[in-house]
């Protein structure tokens, strides 16, 4: 640290950023190398993440997306994002997309345009961490992610709460140097809006409220203090009310949802859940799939991390003890939620943009060794050479459940007069989207009850019955009497498709 609470902006290797700068500023945009490369990494991300779109049709979640703003009222929306224990920003962004259409690209368009915003911001919070070369890296990085792309083309809110976390790092890290009330206001609305986002994201807030203490932690000057109310401002950071006045631009924000917050927490509490990850799965599975999903990958992009810190500690320790925090204490709780709260790596997406900058710090500095002003250039090229493999893989392997496809095959084996059953009960949802029983003149029913009574209910004497089962069943019913019951009374149909099964009641 240089004067109090300033640092100056360097690269990796420790070089100021000064001249290129200044003889960047001389320039129009539009002739800056680093925008215009900066523009088609945008462009990629645009095509990949627009890419096919709407080609597959939607899961339980988006669908449950669709029905939920499937209403005429923003307060309708509300109120159902509070039923369902999910803040509500995603649902009142699609539902004002809505107006559009409803079909799968239009249900996607949301995520998919926080998607694209999140590679603008990745560059400039990896430029405000280090400099741009590190933003160009750290952007395509996230561009060509398969694991974003996924829920960038996600009827769900993960695309995002990765945008707004990310904003919120940016602001941070930028209003602790500038100190300016502007940007401590920006970091407030970005993580109130993380939080409307997903509640999942509390857990960067929190320790972004803690990073301002380890950043100023020589700032905080005690001996100062003459038991004067006065004399408060010698002993704390010059931006410390700036900082204040950002945690309640966020927290007078975020009330209207505490209660919705609560909710979710008293459902969480209050039941047992029988799927999640086990708690020592969960840091290798969450950086194996922000490394395109490759255990071998993975391990390198940890060596990459692991260097990037290290490079960060040679430059400013404050800088590389706040990253270290930001990055694994939301993985550590969620491994000690782990046991009560069922845990999914998407659940950490939001932290995707911080470990792919912390990576780019190391693919800056090793391929700096092969020309420190090229050297940039060769990193972009090989990411893009070594990221066709997966995205193939990506594009041409199914990537959600085929409700579309399956729901055509029932309309060819179900009669008039047969019944439905869907298991668990709540896949209607995604059923429905596609499927019409008044059109095929079926009946939809429902089991009240995984026991013997629930299952001897569904009797039909004119027709026959059909269950519409997934894996799903297992989570709902974890007594196992339902697999029992399927496994002794039905017969699979040829319609099932993959991760859908028809059973057809036989006894």
């Amino acid at each position: 640290m240089g004067k109090r609470g300033s640092y100056k902006k360097k690269s990796v290797d420790g070089a100021d950023q000064d001249n290129e700068e200044s003889s960047n500023q001389t320039k129009p945009f539009y002739k800056k190398p680093v925008y215009l490369v900066l523009s088609a990494i945008i462009l990629l991300a645009f095509i990949l993440r627009f890419f096919d779109l709407g080609k597959e049709s939607l899961w339980l979640d988006e669908a449950s997306s669709y029905y939920l703003t499937n209403v005429t009222s923003p307060g309708e929306v509300w109120t159902n994002a509070f039923n369902d224990r999910h803040p509500p920003l995603y649902n009142l962004a699609l539902w004002a997309v809505r107006i559009l259409g409803s079909n799968e690209f239009w249900l996607r368009f949301p995520s998919a345009c926080a998607g694209v915003a999140t590679i603008v911001v990745i560059f400039f919070l990896a430029r405000e961490i280090t400099n741009e070369k590190v933003g160009l890296i750290s952007a395509l990085l996230l561009a060509v992610s398969p694991f974003d792309i996924y829920y960038s083309q996600e009827a769900r809110m993960y695309a995002f709460a990765v945008l707004f976390v990310a904003l919120a790092y940016y602001a941070f890290f930028k209003a602790c140097k500038s100190r300016q009330w502007f940007d401590w206001t920006l970091f407030g609305v970005a993580c109130a809006a993380a939080f409307y986002s997903h509640f999942y994201t509390a857990f960067a807030i929190m320790t972004m409220f803690i990073g301002y203490f380890i950043m100023r932690i020589h700032e905080f000057d005690f001996s100062k203090w003459s038991g004067k109310i006065g004399s408060i401002n010698s002993i704390i950071p010059n931006d410390f009310k700036m900082f204040v006045l950002g945690d309640f631009v966020a927290f007078v924000l975020v009330l209207p949802i505490i209660g919705s917050f609560l909710h979710q927490n008293q459902y969480f509490s209050a039941h047992t859940f029988n799927w999640g990850l086990d708690i020592w799965s969960i840091p290798f599975a969450t950086f194996s799939d922000f490394s395109f999903s490759n255990d071998i990958v993975a391990v390198v992009f940890i060596i990459l991390m692991c260097l990037g810190l290290v490079l960060l500690w040679r430059l400013n320790r404050l800088i590389t003890i706040t990253l270290g925090s930001l990055l694994f204490i939301p993985v550590v709780i969620s491994m000690y939620m782990s046991s009560s709260i069922p845990f999914n790596v998407r659940y950490h997406l939001y932290l995707l943009p911080l470990f792919l900058v912390i990576v780019g710090i190391g693919i800056e500095r090793l391929v700096g060794y092969i020309n420190k002003k090229k050297g940039v250039y060769v990193a972009l090229t090989l990411i893009i050479l070594l990221s066709i493999m997966p995205l193939a893989a990506y594009y041409s392997n199914l990537q959600k459940e085929d409700w579309r496809g399956f729901s055509a095959n029932l309309q060819n084996v179900a009669q008039p007069g047969d019944i439905i059953v869907p298991l668990p009960s709540y896949m209607i949802q995604p059923l429905e989207y596609y499927y019409s029983n008044q059109t095929d003149g079926t009946f939809i029913k429902y089991i009240n009850s995984y026991n013997v009574s629930g299952f001897n209910s569904i009797n039909n004497e004119t027709g026959a019955v059909y269950f519409v089962v997934t894996w799903d069943i297992q989570a709902a019913d974890p007594s196992g009497y339902s697999l029992q019951y399927l496994n002794s009374h039905t017969q699979q149909q040829p319609g099932s498709v993959s991760g859908i099964y028809l059973l057809k009641k036989v006894s």
